[in-house]
């Protein structure tokens, strides 16, 4: 149970990070200011980043 814990928080962790570094910068709020709701927002852009629906995707897929 432990393991699935820290692999959960190791994903979410993952996801929130590279939904804040897709964030312009006078976008992004500091880390120590976040709440869960900013959390689960980053965590969803980040996803949504890593998706095949993204527009970079689209993009990349257009060009070949």
């Amino acid at each position: 149970m432990m393991s699935l814990l820290l692999i959960l928080g190791a994903v979410i962790t993952v996801f929130a990070s590279i939904g804040r570094a897709t964030t312009p910068c006078q976008e992004r709020i500091p880390l120590s200011q976040w709440t869960p709701a900013d959390l689960h927002w980053n965590f969803r852009h980040g996803l949504y980043a890593c998706s095949h629906q993204s527009a970079l995707n689209q993009f990349m897929n257009d060009r070949t």
